[in-house]
């Protein structure tokens, strides 16, 4: 809390002290001046320090601001005020205490100016001495109270409340006097940047004393009537202040009727209890801000810290009353059934930084801010707004942001709204032309988008991420494959703006021949959007000519990073900019990413009411300021991640939903990471998941002040593509290398030769074929098992398989056993095995030292999965189906085969995982399932509900793995969730992928979720493995094969081994 503040009209003067601050409730840190004011070249210039703030109190989202206003402070305290809006607005029903009697009008009450000195400025509660009384102010979700004090000089005080005024000119104003004590009235929003604020707003105040003297005015004119309507008008209340110095007033504002106000007054706020209320506000406002804990750093940076944390949660900012009324977008008056209802939607800004904030602090609240808008769209036309005030979709700024809120919300936590409702207004926004909110089109220019792909330089950018971001939402909330890839390769649009005579994007004339560089850029220059491509800053900087171009024109744009909208600088102040500093990552070069974030906290914030460097934009600004100092940054849209620069905090908690967070070692004097240690494991990646940060405890990083460093330099930063190969996908594996002999490592052998005791002769058992192995370590060496086929027939299924084992010690040498490890025999099986065989082992290892193979029995009637264990990978104890005892035997009789069981690395070694206490895999050909087990034994198939088996992934028309999805080696957990490769067939109709040859066999990756092992986080469009050597396109599939099924962890490597030509 800052204390002892002057505030004038023109000059604030900000106290503060340096040092490391003691523990104090976060909400007494908040420093509310932080951003009332601005300064710039010239008059005009006034947004290039303008942070558009309030000083006053407010709820964390609610729908009162007691406040002066960043536009008119003379006018007093209002009811309502966004913060960091750059429009003048709102502002209305302002009210101000006065010594004495009221001799003139007030009129516009701009001559009313005491003189404020500020003296409390923290969240929740609100200080100012207005001339020489002394004021108070606080809040509830709908109501605010005041306590004037008047000086003791003073026997007479005035309180006078502008009913027709606001920021901006208005029309439409009524007030009347009740009573003594109270007042009621409605009015207007009059206009916000040019733009009808169609709303009205219904006020009730109450007075805790009778009026000596009570009226209203009008223009000029003082009158003791106790009505006044239209602009320039109000009401004023005179008190005998000879005894009782300190006069309390308290209001309540409904956008739907003035019994809701009165309703909302009486719930929240019916008695004379001032501290009582600011005890609620300052409680709440301690909680919210206490989600995020920071400790060790300056009282100066904690201030601001703490600040731009309140910042970022006072909007959206609640529309409905107690009673659920809220007027919607239809102008008709609705009740909420499910959560609040929202409005105050600044969503070109806010999906940059703000919605992702709220959405890992505030699920709950923010699926509702969701839920509010999604209605919003269906009761204005159908098409998502961008700018939202009141009930009404003001149009202000471009592109299709809301898509873009929407999706981000979802995948950072928010995810309980309407998602089906969500999609379908994103896919009319972004599919139908003329698609509307109200009076305005959701995407002007669509038809053209859609069939030129590009229009406008600045709204195309803004286009191609939200397609980005819609194609993100289908796939993380439908699994929808296909609507993802059609959006991705939507975005990819951003490629037609690239002009390769200029090397950078430039609009152009419908025609298609290029404009001049600086035309169509939208509060911004040509060298400011150009790094708008954040789903593919991998696919920008290769257009531009690779990583040493980029890091010449990223040191050349932040040579100033003070830039006016317009200046080809780096605009602190500006949205399309937020992400640049970051890009550094992308292009292996992390210090510099730290050195220019550090470079702006340092030069463009202060603790300081001119101490932000643009805009506020209710909120987008000050979660930018949360997210670098914690050193976490979330680049990509509709992507939970992060991209890592150094935090400026030593101790760092946040508290999320699912638990802590501890992030360490920060610093706001150091600038560069030597190291960061995730739960005490080196971690050298400049992007995180957050799907990662769910399953640890903390993050500590090792910063210094030396800029040569190695840490981070080798990672690759995620980026979206149609043509990206897999390695440009964080989570896959890969990529694999061939060894550089070019053959394969097993081949038939003729002479290998075993009793068999089925024949009850010898039989030449590896003699034809030699293909999909198993792998595992055992006494310090890999162990492959093969199948083998005889010569005992012909064509596919019509031999009989043996698996065999080899073993190398440099994982390409093979030296194998002359005789098969598992084969038919007189045994419990035979009726399984015989005639076909123990087909496609998948194996791995209990942390003890038992080995699991999940192989096919095939008798050439129905293939079966199945289980057999051992110590020694030589004698093996078969245990039969895996399904024989599942549902009374309902999969036992039915095809079955593929299983990939979950493993993980533990101290260097590869075994076999439980998920949620119990063993997990994934099986299947056709689509890929899941079942469980207690005993590696016995397996359950995961069904739905109505009996049928889930399909986890199924074949994608037009995909390599248009065919068949079949699963491979044992899946491996890793930092990014639970990852399994497949074999993937292509088609030989019309829906194969035309890129691969057809019925040819590739190898897929699939992600999986830790938390849900059922649900999909990403999938590779590509293969990351396809048939390319002669040895690869011969034999059994001549279309060409690799064939999957071992995946081995030796010597700090992995090692992937799989059947040529089946």
């Amino acid at each position: 809390m800052i204390k002892a503040l002057k505030f004038f009209p023109g000059l604030i003067c900000l106290l503060f002290c340096l040092g490391e601050i003691a523990a104090q409730a976060p909400a007494s840190l908040v420093n509310t001046q932080i951003g009332n004011k601005g300064k710039g070249a010239r008059k005009e210039e006034a947004y290039l320090e303008a942070g558009y703030t309030f000083p006053g109190a407010t709820y964390p989202f609610g729908m009162v601001q007691f406040t002066p206003t960043f536009f008119h402070p003379a006018k007093g305290f209002v009811v309502n005020q966004m913060s960091g809006a750059g429009c003048e607005h709102m502002g209305n029903f302002p009210t101000m205490p006065l010594v004495g009697s009221l001799k003139t009008s007030p009129y516009d009450m701009m001559s009313l100016d005491p003189g404020f000195m500020i003296t409390e400025s923290g969240a929740g509660s609100f200080g100012v001495k207005a001339g020489k009384v002394d004021c108070r102010l606080t809040v509830t979700p709908h109501t605010g109270m005041a306590s004037y004090i008047f000086p003791a000089e003073a026997k007479e005080g005035t309180v006078v409340i502008g009913s027709g005024l606001n920021g901006t000119i208005m029309k439409d104003a009524f007030i009347k006097i009740t009573s003594s004590t109270t007042c009621e009235g409605y009015a207007d929003g009059g206009e916000f940047c040019g733009s009808a604020a169609n709303y009205r707003v219904y006020f009730v105040a109450e007075f805790d004393q009778k009026a000596s003297a009570k009226g209203t005015w009008k223009d000029q004119s003082i009158r003791k009537k106790d009505t006044a309507t239209g602009p320039f008008s109000g009401a004023w209340f005179t008190f005998n202040t000879k005894s009782k110095k300190n006069v309390h007033y308290k209001f309540a504002i409904s956008y739907v009727s003035l019994a809701n106000a009165k309703e909302n007054l009486k719930a929240e706020n019916s008695k004379w209890d001032f501290e009582g209320i600011r005890s609620n506000a300052v409680a709440k406002w301690n909680d919210y801000l206490g989600r995020i804990e920071v400790k060790g750093g300056s009282a100066d940076h904690t201030t601001q810290f703490y600040t731009h944390l309140y910042h970022s949660l006072v909007h959206p900012n609640l529309c409905n009353d107690v009673n659920g009324d809220y007027v919607g977008a239809d102008g008709k008056v609705h009740r909420t059934t499910k959560g609040n209802y929202y409005t105050g939607f600044s969503n070109w800004d806010t999906y940059r930084t703000q919605v992702q904030l709220i959405s890992l602090l505030i699920p709950e609240e923010t699926s509702a801010m969701m839920n509010s808008i999604i209605e919003f769209a269906g009761k204005s036309g159908g098409g998502f707004p961008r700018w939202v005030l009141a009930n009404t979709e003001t149009g202000i700024m471009q592109g299709d942001p809301t898509a873009v809120l929407v999706a981000n919300a979802y995948a950072f936590g928010a995810q309980d709204f309407d998602t089906k409702a969500a999609l379908k207004v994103m896919r009319a926004g972004a599919e139908v032309p003329g698609t509307k909110s109200q009076n305005f089109e959701t995407r002007p220019h669509l038809q053209q988008y859609l069939d030129k792909g590009f229009i406008q330089a600045s709204m195309s950018l803004e286009y191609a991420s939200a397609d980005f971001a819609i194609g993100q939402f289908a796939r993380q909330a439908f699994n929808d494959e296909a609507l993802y890839q059609v959006y991705l390769k939507r975005a990819q649009s951003w490629k037609n703006l690239y002009n390769p005579a200029t090397s950078w994007l430039n609009s152009r004339n419908e025609d298609g021949t290029w404009k001049k560089y600086d035309e169509d850029w939208r509060e911004a220059s040509y060298k400011n959007y150009f790094w708008m491509v954040p789903f593919n800053l991998g696919g920008l900087v290769n257009k531009m000519g690779g990583d040493k171009v980029a890091e010449k024109r990223l040191d050349s744009f932040f040579t100033r990073i003070d830039a006016s909208y317009n200046q080809e600088w780096f605009a602190a102040g500006n949205e399309p900019d937020f992400q640049v500093p970051w890009i550094y990552n992308w292009i292996g070069l992390p210090a510099k990413t730290q050195q220019t974030v550090k470079r702006i906290i340092r030069e463009q914030y202060s603790n300081r009411p001119q101490g932000l460097p643009g805009n506020d934009d209710m909120g987008a600004m000050g979660a930018w300021y949360v997210f670098a100092n914690i050193g976490l940054y979330p680049v990509v849209p509709a992507v939970a991640g992060f991209s890592i620069n150094s935090p400026s905090f030593p101790e760092i908690v946040l508290h999320l939903p699912g638990g802590k967070l501890n992030i360490t070692g920060g610093s706001e004097d150091k600038t560069y990471i030597n190291a960061l240690a995730i739960d005490g494991k080196p971690y050298n990646d400049t992007w995180i998941s957050l799907e990662q940060l769910k399953h640890v405890q903390g993050l500590h990083f090792t910063l210094s002040n030396d800029s040569v460093q190695s840490w981070g330099t080798s990672s690759v930063a995620p980026s979206f593509d149609v043509s990206l190969l897999a390695k440009q996908n964080r989570w896959a594996f890969g990529p694999f290398v061939r060894p550089a002999t070019g053959t394969p490592v097993l081949w038939p052998d003729s002479n290998s030769s075993f009793f068999d005791p089925m024949k009850k002769q010898p039989v030449r058992w590896e003699s034809n074929d030699v293909f999909n192995p198993a792998a595992t370590v055992k006494d310090g060496k890999i162990m492959v098992l093969y199948r083998a086929e005889d010569k005992s027939g012909k064509g596919i299924g019509e031999r009989t398989s043996r698996i065999g084992l080899a073993e190398t010690t440099d994982g390409i040498t093979m030296k194998r056993r002359s005789t098969p490890v598992l084969f038919p025999a007189n045994d419990s099986q035979k009726e399984f095995e015989w005639t076909g065989g123990c087909e496609d082992p998948r194996v791995a290892v209990t942390e003890n030292g038992t080995y699991v193979i999940l192989y096919t029995q095939w008798n050439k009637k129905v293939p079966r999965l199945a289980v057999a264990t051992s110590r020694d990978l030589i004698h093996w104890k078969k245990s039969g189906p895996a399904f024989r005892k599942a549902y009374k035997g309902k999969y036992f009789n039915a095809p079955t085969k593929s299983a990939s069981i979950v493993t993980q690395v533990v101290n260097g070694k590869q075994v076999i995982a439980k998920i949620n206490g119990k063993y997990f895999m994934y099986w299947g050909e056709a689509a890929v399932y899941a079942a469980t087990s207690t005993d590696l034994v016995n397996w359950t198939p995961v069904e739905n509900a109505d009996g049928s088996l889930k399909v986890l992934i199924a074949p994608r028309k037009g995909y390599f793995d248009s065919h068949l999805t079949e699963c491979g080696p044992p899946a491996i957990i890793t930092d990014k969730g639970i990852l399994l490769m497949y074999n993937g067939k292509n088609r030989a109709d019309a829906d194969a992928d035309p890129d691969y040859t057809l019925n040819s066999y590739c190898g897929g990756q699939v992600l999986f979720s830790l938390d849900d092992p059922l649900e999909v986080i990403e999938r590779l469009d590509k293969p990351f493995l396809m048939p390319t050597e002669s040895f690869e396109k011969s034999g059994q599939y001549p279309a060409g094969t690799v064939f999957i099924e071992g995946l081995v962890f030796y010597n700090s490597k992995w090692y992937l081994y799989y059947g040529c030509a089946d």
